[in-house]
């Protein structure tokens, strides 16, 4: 019986190509919109590390007042981040920055090429749970001793090493010999929690490298800088690691609440004695941070992404109403043949089934072209903006979701035609 219903759905669908061909098209364009917005919010919006809320912090230090923004709350400086990770508190640090670095093989049989660069610590590894595909980090005694070792992103692995495991292989960063100490498999955090001032969204890195090779090697910052004015010197990268430059995101973690005070109370000593040198002010704001706290104030998500959201859901609303009027006239002009199936004895009830199965069916065509329509969407933005890669995408939930949307828009745009065709009076139309 259904199976007969269903093609009486697309028999009757067919009679009105233009109509169907027009609500088709506008349901597809307009629910493939707003799933294309919403699913960029969805994951711009989410929240990573979650389940770390209460370890997980970023510190945040406030050194001069006279900034003319707040990008220096988002990061340390070198020689505070120097200054506060000798400690003998328990806890796990990571300090980073982009850096962008020359590759090659030792044999010389691939053309050397420039690719980015994370210079971290070793915690961070660990803190922001990196899959690896073979080895692992480099520990702290590596770091400690400045060893020249590397891991390595598993595309960088397949383009020097066709793939294998190239633990204890050696790669030319530069013009220093690096050992190979672990691939990395494929790593999504959306957004890049570790850094969220340069291209939260983008590719995780191709390389990472000891952050305690920084000076031995020079490694220049090729991410975002508040710059301070440098003293003057000889040496003009030792003068900017001294300066009061703003440029790395630095992370703590816990074990307990109790290391977390324990840490702050740290904190707050720290600040008490650069204030006690003139470098901090009065008034000052430094402090740990939380995951969503942290998000929120470099303003990952912004009011434009909402805004656009919205504006697609009033565009599909819009829609909505015009393809009620088609709906409509569609119906209406049906009831003669209404009339006839109610004096062969069909039910009000049967009739509202029929027109039913017919609003599903044309939901689910409108789902599947809205799904097209949201994924060639989403193709563009990537086209466009290269680092929404990570979050210009439908998951299943989305696709899903996409298609229910769509058979919703069809049932509530058909309501009025169907409940109004289930009242038809057989002897008004059949004289």
């Amino acid at each position: 019986m259904l199976i007969f219903q269903i093609r009486l759905a697309l028999a009757s669908l067919r009679k009105t190509p233009l109509i169907m061909g027009l609500v088709v098209t506008m349901i597809a364009v307009s629910v493939g919109v707003l799933m294309t917005t919403f699913s960029i919010y969805h994951f711009m919006s989410a929240v990573p590390m979650a389940d770390k809320k209460d370890t997980l912090f970023a510190v945040q230090l406030d050194t001069l007042k006279e900034w003319p923004h707040e990008t220096h709350l988002k990061m340390v400086s070198y020689k505070d981040f120097q200054n506060l990770k000798d400690n003998e508190l328990p806890i796990n640090q990571s300090a980073s920055f982009l850096s962008r670095v020359l590759v090659d093989v030792l044999d010389g049989s691939q053309r050397p090429f420039y690719v980015d660069a994370r210079v971290s610590t070793s915690g961070l590894f660990s803190m922001f749970r990196a899959p690896f595909k073979y080895g692992g980090g480099w520990d702290k005694a590596q770091e400690r001793d400045f060893q020249k070792v590397v891991v390595i992103n598993h595309e960088i692995n397949d383009k020097l090493f066709g793939g294998r495991n190239s633990v204890g292989e050696k790669l030319l960063i530069g013009d220093a010999t690096f050992e190979v100490v672990g691939v990395l498999d494929k790593w999504v955090m959306t957004p890049r929690l570790y850094d969220l001032k340069n291209t939260p969204f983008g590719e995780t890195e191709g390389v990472f490298i000891p952050f305690s090779l920084v000076e031995k090697l020079k490694l220049t910052n090729a991410g975002n800088t508040q710059e301070a004015q440098l003293a003057e010197s000889d040496d003009p990268f030792k003068a900017f690691l001294n300066s009061e430059s703003v440029w790395i995101p630095y992370w703590v973690e816990f074990a307990s609440k109790a290391d977390a005070d324990s840490y702050r109370q740290f904190l707050t000593g720290y600040v008490a004695e650069q204030q006690a040198v003139g470098r901090f002010e009065p008034g000052n704001d430094s402090r740990l941070v939380a995951i969503e706290p942290w998000l929120a104030f470099h303003e990952v998500v912004n009011e434009t992404n909402l805004l656009l959201v919205g504006l697609a859901a009033m565009f599909l609303l819009v829609c909505a109403i015009n393809v009620m009027g088609m709906l409509s006239a569609k119906s209406f002009g049906r009831f003669k043949e209404f009339s006839i199936y109610r004096a062969l004895g069909a039910s009000k009830a049967l009739l509202v089934k029929m027109q039913l199965v017919e609003v599903l069916v044309l939901g689910v065509i409108c789902g599947i072209s809205a799904v097209i329509t949201s994924l060639l969407g989403l193709e563009l933005v990537k086209a466009k903006f290269a680092h929404y890669e990570q979050v210009a995408h439908l998951n299943m939930a989305l696709l899903l979701g996409t298609i229910v949307v769509s058979i919703i828009v069809c049932l509530l745009a058909y309501l009025y035609p169907v409940l109004k065709a289930s009242q038809v009076q057989p002897v008004r139309y059949l004289k």
